[in-house]
This record gives C-alpha cells, sequence and structure tokens, in this order.
C-alpha cells in the first residue's frame, strides 16, 4: 500500500514540475510574441501559432517527466540516482536485442516480399 501512495506522490511531483516547466516555456514564449511587430504576427496564421506554443511545447513534457524524477532523486540520495541508472541498463538490453532482430524478422514484411 506504502509503495502505491509514494509512486502516486512521485509521480505527482514530477509530473508537477514538468508541466511548471512548460508553464514557464509558453509564457516564455508568449511574452517574446508581444514584443514582435504587430505586423509579424497578424500575418502568421493563428494555427502556426498555436502549434509553436502549445503542441511544439508539450513535445518536451515527454523526456522532461523522468529527468525530473532522476533530479529529485540525486537530491534526495545520489547513491539512489545512480542505482537507479542500473534499471535502464536491463531495459536496454532486450530493447538493443529485439532492434538487432528487427530487419531479420521484418526485412521481409517491409520490403513487400
Amino acid at each position: 500500500m506504502a509503495k502505491h501512495i509514494l509512486f502516486g506522490f512521485a509521480m505527482t511531483v514530477a509530473h508537477d514540475a514538468a508541466y511548471t516547466v512548460l508553464e514557464n516555456i509558453c509564457l516564455r514564449l508568449t511574452s517574446k510574441m508581444t514584443k514582435l511587430p504587430l505586423g509579424k504576427i497578424v500575418n502568421e496564421c493563428i494555427g502556426k501559432l498555436k502549434n509553436l506554443v502549445i503542441d511544439q511545447a508539450e513535445t518536451i513534457e515527454l523526456p522532461l517527466s523522468p529527468f525530473t524524477i532522476f533530479v529529485y532523486l540525486f537530491m534526495i540520495d545520489w547513491r539512489m540516482a545512480m542505482i537507479s541508472l542500473i534499471t535502464l541498463l536491463f531495459a536496454l538490453l532486450p530493447f538493443l536485442v529485439a532492434l538487432k532482430s528487427l530487419n531479420k524478422n521484418y526485412g521481409p514484411y517491409y520490403g513487400g516480399q
């Protein structure tokens, strides 16, 4: 039970930190837009501006959350953060094996043979 509570707390902290960073990015982008000449903004379509401020900024969130978890772990105990990197090795090993066999197994499928 405690494991699930602590996991939920860690995810909340990580996502809160990630979205705070995203908020700051969006605010800085819009602040810079206010300094642009009005003709530059008016000539851009609204979809392009929305894509820049919202969609492009959100693409940063995916790698940001695991990074903030690692930084938080590092602040708590650097040894715990370093040990957590071992799990990446265990995840990377099967991924590399699967990636190596990808061309062999799916080559005929992708080649249309």
